[in-house]
């Protein structure tokens, strides 16, 4: 019998992500699926949650609300940044998406939410947060962890 997807599996699968409506978010390719251990926050914790049980072979379409996806907008993430401290070729405009480098080398996706005068509103909050996903999955490769005793 295949391997079932657990709480630890190493999954290798092809996916299909939009929102709730349709709208395309992002695909793997069948030449390049996607690689990740369950519990390592790759994917959201509804996802993963509804992976578990799942076999080499299946495919499924899930949906998932945004409370259990990238969870919901919050008024807090919203930023108010001078318009001279961003970058001078990023055409200011509503659901604009952007990226800031973090002294560490890290990057944060953002989303402009409007201009107010020579502020700039940049919701810090994950980009798909707020919105209902839809996602298709083929499971591919299941690998149990080996824990070392």
């Amino acid at each position: 019998m295949p391997e079932m997807i657990g709480q630890d599996s190493e999954v290798t699968m092809e996916f299909r992500l939009t929102l709730a409506d349709g709208t395309p978010v992002d695909a793997t390719e069948p030449s390049d699926p996607f690689t990740f251990r369950m519990g390592e926050n790759a994917l959201p914790v509804g996802v993963e949650a509804r992976l578990v049980g799942l076999r080499e072979g299946d495919e499924r379409s899930l949906t998932v609300p945004a409370s259990e996806a990238w969870g919901a907008r919050e008024q807090d993430s919203i930023r108010r940044i001078p318009r001279s401290e961003l970058p001078a070729d990023w055409p200011i405009a509503p659901d604009l998406a952007v990226t800031f480098s973090l002294p560490d080398g890290s990057e944060v996706p953002a989303t402009v939410v409007g201009c107010d005068g020579d502020l700039v509103e940049v919701d810090f909050s994950h980009p798909l947060a707020g919105y209902d996903i839809a996602i298709d999955v083929k499971i591919l490769r299941i690998r149990a962890s080996r824990h070392l005793l």
